[in-house]
């Protein structure tokens, strides 16, 4: 994002509600602050539709998503949409 000139855009970044999504999510915050890149933590577990409508309406350069989607819920994993 930085190479491309797109941190200032920010990303997205929320989580379902699965073991740890939230501490995920705010690490990844973190992670991204630490780099110079903004984001919009969602402040509640989010379905994954809401991270899409809410990279268009910030205008973000893409979101993450802590979720492991259609799979048991002793899964985890990441999806990243780009905008």
């Amino acid at each position: 994002l930085r190479e491309q000139g797109e941190h200032e855009k920010g990303v997205v970044v929320g989580y379902d509600a699965r073991f740890m999504g939230d501490q995920f999510a705010r690490e990844t915050v973190r992670v991204l602050a630490g780099s110079g890149i903004k984001s919009f933590l969602c402040n509640r577990d989010t379905p994954t539709p809401v991270i899409a409508f809410e990279i268009l309406r910030h205008r973000a350069a893409g979101g993450i998503n802590f979720t492991a989607s259609h799979n048991p819920s002793n899964y985890n994993g990441l999806k990243f949409s780009p905008s």
